[in-house]
């Protein structure tokens, strides 16, 4: 009975079963990658050849083909950053997008305050998720402050 319906359901939706199946596998294939790493990582915390760093640690100094080692055995820990990152920053673009760009919110037009008043908001809130994504992006924040030439005055105030 069960093999039937599966039959069945393979036959109705077959791209949506294929899709499901193989998104299954890769996620869990990343898992067992990251398991893995994880893993050797923790072995090798006591073993490293005089001033070799074995490549399942993070390298202390910067080194583009060690890094890229080192993040491409974390599949799982780069998407859960991309989804924090994700979740921060596109409601913020989102809203800033509607507000001035579908709605036309001006800071230039008669309702000059309301405008400049959204604006300040945006900005602070930009700041606030800035702040949670954590120093890199602090650090990414204070360069765009001394920049006129790409933010607004309200938004270098703010930052």
């Amino acid at each position: 009975m069960a093999a039937t319906m599966a039959a069945r359901l393979l036959r109705r939706h077959p791209i949506s079963i294929i899709g499901a199946g193989g998104s299954v596998g890769a996620i869990t294939y990343a898992n067992y990658v990251e398991w893995k790493a994880q893993q050797l990582a923790k072995d090798d915390d006591y073993s490293s050849y005089g001033d070799h760093v074995l490549h399942h640690q993070l390298p202390r100094e910067y080194n583009r083909e060690a890094l890229h080692r080192y993040w491409s055995n974390r599949p799982i820990s780069v998407m859960k950053r991309l989804g924090e990152v994700s979740s921060q920053l596109a409601p913020r673009l989102g809203a800033y997008v509607w507000d001035f760009k579908v709605q036309n919110q001006s800071t230039t037009s008669e309702k000059h305050n309301d405008g400049a008043l959204l604006q300040q908001q945006h900005a602070s809130k930009f700041r606030q998720a800035l702040t949670q994504l954590g120093p890199a992006w602090i650090k990414g924040g204070q360069q765009l402050s001394i920049r006129p030439d790409l933010v607004s005055p309200v938004v270098l105030k703010e930052l």
